[in-house]
């Protein structure tokens, strides 16, 4: 090749180069303008909205007048509660076979019609779990809630999966239900697990599927004492969830008006199927905008994690000198001694949830099953727990509402000095 040549073909690279990084600033600016229209819309929006809101009907929810808010375990609970529901005349559990049938022929998860009920075990927050149904040496089903768009913890399902194996049951009678608003598993969560559960798996929607399914209860209606609380909380769980998604019949005017403010701001003035696809456009750049919301929401969310943790180690080290202390890169907290067995004393977080937790997870320790005194002594502080059966160790805890980590370290020190009989 000659120098003219190489000459040549260096200054077509560089040509080549440049167009791509102008291309790139261009691509750049483009998103750029593209954020700073979409925040305008938003605060023009928000603005409609708020002149709305006043003029709204009264109402009231008790769910939604609970404070701290309802988060994931409680909704866990709420829906554990219903499906446990067994109709007392025919001893079925009617709720949990409509659910079944939901997911059979709304979703189309044929899987599903093999399952069948006698004497299915409905556990809340067991194994940490959020729940599962079990019908001994039959079957179990694993349902993951994700309500308030938690990200999925290291391979999350299968160390659950991996749990219910370990309690006697075969891959083919396992299934796994995942709730959401809008977000579906993570990838890594399956761990290699996707494709096996692939037939057995499905995703329910809280705003399409589960308040559909919610409203499909209709034996209810029959009336009588049996159903009157039953029935009455179930309205007000459909109506906490309408409400959660703002599509209470109450909110209709309301909707109304931000709708004709997106019609006259997008200009929608074209035929349906332009109205349509220019809508569609607008939702991929939220979209786009969202992805990096979310990144930088996990950047600051192991920022706010360090802060939270230096506070719990200063308050420890204020409060607690005497003991050993825990300081890892997800937990902190203190080891002591109840009746000659030393056990830990945690705070953590799962996503913005923070907890406290008992347990024996110390290093070389052979026995990690907590003693039946120490739970007792701490049952009415912490609730949920891990049972023994098929596990290496035990714990029990209590997730705190999001952000409240201070009630967290208060919670610890209610649960130390019942431990240590020290006031």
């Amino acid at each position: 090749m000659t120098k003219k040549q190489i000459k040549d073909n260096l200054d077509f690279i560089n040509k080549v180069t440049k167009q791509e990084r102008l291309i790139c600033q261009q691509e750049e600016e483009q998103e750029k303008k593209e954020c700073r229209i979409f925040f305008a819309l938003l605060k023009g929006f928000v603005d409609v909205y708020e002149k709305a809101k006043p003029n709204l009907q009264h109402h009231i929810n008790v769910i939604d007048e609970l404070r701290p808010k309802a988060h994931e375990n409680a909704h866990s609970r709420i829906l554990a509660k219903l499906l446990q529901y067994k109709n007392p005349e025919n001893y079925e559990y009617e709720i949990l076979e409509n659910l079944i049938k939901y997911i059979v022929d709304k979703k189309g998860v044929h899987s599903f019609e093999n399952i069948r009920f006698k004497t299915p075990t409905i556990t809340h927050e067991k194994e940490r779990i959020d729940l599962r149904i079990i019908e001994q040496g039959n079957y179990a089903i694993i349902v993951e809630n994700k309500i308030n768009e938690a990200g999925d913890m290291a391979k999350q399902l299968y160390r659950y999966i991996e749990k219910t194996r370990s309690n006697g049951f075969k891959d083919e009678q396992i299934y796994v239900i995942y709730l959401s608003t809008d977000k579906k598993p993570d990838e890594q969560t399956w761990g290699d697990e996707e494709e096996k559960f692939r037939e057995r798996y499905v995703y329910l929607s809280f705003k399409d599927d589960i308040l559909r399914w919610l409203n499909s209860i209709s034996f209810l209606n029959e009336g009588g004492l049996q159903y009157k609380y039953l029935s009455s909380a179930l309205e007000q769980y459909i109506d906490h969830l309408e409400g959660m998604f703002n599509i209470r019949k109450i909110n209709q005017e309301m909707n109304n008006k931000l709708q004709e403010f997106i019609i006259e701001e997008l200009e929608l003035i074209g035929t349906p199927q332009e109205n349509f696809y220019k809508l569609e456009a607008k939702q991929e750049e939220i979209r786009k905008l969202n992805v990096q919301i979310d990144l930088l929401k996990k950047k600051i969310e192991e920022e706010v994690h360090l802060e939270e943790c230096r506070k719990w180690k200063t308050s420890l080290e204020e409060d607690f000198a005497e003991y050993e202390k825990i300081d890892s890169e997800n937990e902190v907290g203190i080891c002591i001694t109840v009746d000659r067995t030393k056990i830990r004393v945690v705070l953590s977080f799962s996503g913005f949830d923070p907890y406290c937790q008992v347990d024996m997870d110390l290093p070389n320790s052979k026995d990690r099953i907590l003693p039946k005194e120490v739970v007792k002594k701490i049952e009415h502080l912490l609730t949920c727990k891990h049972d023994k059966e098929g596990m290496k160790k035990s714990q029990i805890w209590e997730f705190l509402p999001k952000y409240e980590y201070g009630e967290a370290y208060k919670l610890l020190q209610k649960v130390v000095p019942v431990l240590t009989e020290k006031k």
